[in-house]
């Protein structure tokens, strides 16, 4: 080979060379953009609507980075180098490798799009209806009526107060002693009784004549005053709806044993020997006075602790409190000392007995006590001087008291079977 064949084809392989660089530094300035390409059924996250947002990973599948065999990849066929002038053209430089997907960037994690509505948020507790100074509270069972306080907070209902009686201005009240005869004397007063229609009726004991037998019970009471007695089970009508006789027993009803007769006849409060009435404006206080109640009979007792107690807690108008023996009397008995309880220290209005089979009324300290032992056995007449505390006394014929309490005053009236007044007291009160 010649110098000058050697020169020739040294300038054709510089040709090649330099355009093979250059084809090299175009890629580098105009690189193929990566394809974008979808994971096997992958899809790509979807736009919250008004719905609101959802979690786009739960839609989204991982991008897959590998192509289908190079599908997507798209192969760059450089262009046909141009020898030199007179020069030997070269062989065309090796292409890239076909096929192969540029490996697109790592996926990042997909942004969660608002739709127009916003994202749902959590709905608001139910709205609480406020009454007047408070919250209203969720509705109660009608019966029994929950109360709902008006000042509460937070709809918070109250318990409901305990059962008490109805609201009433006035109460008459028949109080009768030493009456369980059966004989006219007893009809007479029960006539005079049932002729005042009173609410309700009490007794001052001695209400079976004479030895407290059950198989003189009915006859000495039920026949009488069947109509005033709740649960009544005799013979001789139909008793109350409710109860409105309310007896308190003596010795005549002690002569059985453990007084057993009266607490199977009656159905009574406590331990049906001594017992409380609630009737709201009035509160009734039935105690035992005989030697042979369990719970003595002294201001000490238990019984007497227990009245003493329960008086302190009472928010009636007017206590009366009634039992057998007087603790004040100038009648053939007398005064039963051992009851003479601090009857009015402890809160009650009045104090009514029997025993004695008279009327008399006393002053002892600022209330009145009664001895009312006229309802149909024998009478007693006074043999003996009348005590200090002693207003009015009377011994000549059967009868009973009414009591009438309103909001203003209490009275007690006395009046004999034939309709004829003994004695009025009347003290005037006002009512809470």
């Amino acid at each position: 080979m010649t110098s000058q064949h050697r020169l020739a084809a040294a300038a054709a392989v510089l040709s090649w060379v330099a355009v093979g660089v250059g084809y090299k530094d175009q890629q580098a300035e105009n690189p193929t953009p990566p394809v974008k390409t979808s994971g096997g059924g992958g899809t790509a996250p979807r736009d919250a609507g008004a719905g609101g947002s959802r979690d786009a990973s739960a839609d989204s599948a991982t991008p897959s980075t590998t192509g289908r065999g190079g599908a997507g990849g798209t192969t760059t066929t450089p262009p046909t180098p141009t020898g030199g002038a007179g020069g030997m053209t070269g062989t065309a430089g090796t292409a890239g490798t076909a096929g192969t997907t540029a490996t697109p960037p790592p996926p990042t994690t997909p942004t969660t799009t608002t739709g127009t509505a916003g994202t749902t948020a959590t709905p608001p507790p139910p709205t609480t209806t406020t009454g007047t100074g408070g919250t209203t509270a969720p509705p109660q069972p009608t019966t029994p009526p929950t109360t709902t306080g008006t000042g509460g907070t937070g709809g918070t209902t109250t318990t409901p107060p305990p059962t008490t009686p109805p609201t009433t201005t006035t109460l008459r009240i028949a109080a009768i002693g030493d009456y369980g005869a059966d004989d006219t004397s007893e009809k007479q007063v029960a006539d005079l009784v049932h002729g005042w229609k009173p609410d309700l009726v009490i007794t001052l004991g001695d209400n079976n004549y004479e030895s407290g037998a059950a198989s003189t019970i009915d006859a000495n009471i039920g026949k009488y005053y069947h109509d005033f007695i709740g649960a009544y089970q005799g013979s001789y009508g139909a008793g109350s709806a409710t109860n409105r006789f309310w007896p308190s027993p003596g010795n005549h009803d002690w002569v059985a044993p453990n007084l057993k007769p009266y607490t199977d006849y009656f159905t009574l409060p406590n331990n049906e020997r001594y017992y409380d009435v609630d009737l709201g404006l009035v509160h009734l206080w039935a105690m035992d006075s005989d030697e042979h109640e369990p719970d003595g009979n002294k201001a000490t007792s238990k019984q007497a602790l227990w009245l003493k107690d329960h008086l302190a807690a009472s928010t009636s108008c007017y206590d009366l409190v009634y039992f057998h023996y007087p603790a004040y009397s100038s009648g053939d008995h007398g005064s039963s000392t051992e009851l003479r309880w601090p009857f009015e220290t402890w809160g009650a209005e009045a104090v009514l007995s029997g025993h004695d089979h008279d009327y008399e009324r006393f002053q002892v300290g600022g209330i009145p006590y009664f001895t009312n032992g006229l309802g149909a056995a024998g009478i007693y007449n006074f043999t003996k001087s009348a005590l200090p505390e002693t207003k009015v006394r009377y011994d000549a014929k059967h009868g009973a008291m009414l009591i009438t309490a309103t909001t203003t005053a209490i009275t007690f009236e006395f009046w004999t079977f034939d309709g004829t007044k003994i004695d009025s007291l009347t003290v005037p009160k006002t009512c809470r």
